[in-house]
């Protein structure tokens, strides 16, 4: 498993970004894409970060 400090950065009033370093983004094991959407919670003082399922992901496209 990689570790790395990183940042999350405000942008204007809009909301925020968290900084993914270049050797977490390019380890074989990390699971998203540039510009894929993904679903963001809560979980007690974690935040998870996952993949949108594939019935999710249809209903998008369709809709949009």
């Amino acid at each position: 498993m990689k570790e790395k400090e990183t940042q999350i950065y405000k942008f204007g009033r809009g909301g925020s970004c968290i900084y993914v370093p270049m050797d977490i983004f390019k380890d074989s094991a990390f699971p998203f894409q540039i510009n894929e959407k993904v679903r963001m919670r809560i979980d007690g003082r974690k935040v998870i970060i996952e993949k949108l399922k594939e019935e999710a992901k249809e209903v998008a496209s369709a809709s949009g």
